[in-house]
């Protein structure tokens, strides 16, 4: 039986690697580590137009609403 897919709402934000400063999608790790634990596969749902969001989660067994300040937008 395969694991179930459990999407993580994320949020963009500016992260560093080194002297670059870019947009990211970030979630924190302790989202992802929960869903493994319990058992699912997480994957990380980046922040889209809601009108788009069907054809994206479609394929999920569920979603996390990690929050945000994207979240309610």
């Amino acid at each position: 039986m395969s694991r179930p897919l459990i999407g993580i709402t994320a949020y963009l934000e500016a992260a560093r690697w080194g002297d670059w400063v870019r947009e990211a999608v970030l979630s924190p790790p302790s989202y992802a580590k929960a869903i493994e634990r319990a058992g699912g596969v997480p994957v990380l749902l980046p922040p889209l137009d809601p009108h788009l969001a069907g054809d994206h989660v479609g394929g999920l067994s569920g979603v996390l609403l990690a929050g945000g300040a994207g979240l309610g937008a």
